[in-house]
């Protein structure tokens, strides 16, 4: 499992450069993420927390051995999120 396309720099510093973008992105502009009433949009908010959160625990290196934790803690999970995140405050 370690010789994976997951472990290799590259990939490791898409991911924390991308979760690095995308919490400065919600930071700088958080009204990007209101709903059309104007008020916050709690659950995407969360979701691209957790997607940002998982691509800094990857983006940092560290790689859990419980195949489990590995899948949910890669960019199989975070990439999608953090992506569709940015696509999102691009948009709006």
């Amino acid at each position: 499992m370690t010789n994976s396309w997951i472990d290799k720099s590259i990939v490791r510093l898409i991911s924390l450069l991308t979760a690095i973008g995308l919490s400065t992105a919600i930071l700088i502009f958080p009204n990007r993420l209101l709903m059309e009433n104007g008020k916050s949009d709690h659950d995407l908010l969360m979701l691209l927390l957790v997607g940002v959160c998982i691509g800094f625990i990857h983006g940092v290196g560290f790689s859990p051995k419980k195949p489990l934790w590995h899948n949910l803690l890669s960019p199989y999970i975070c990439w999608p999120i953090m992506f569709y995140g940015c696509f999102h405050m691009a948009v709006n």
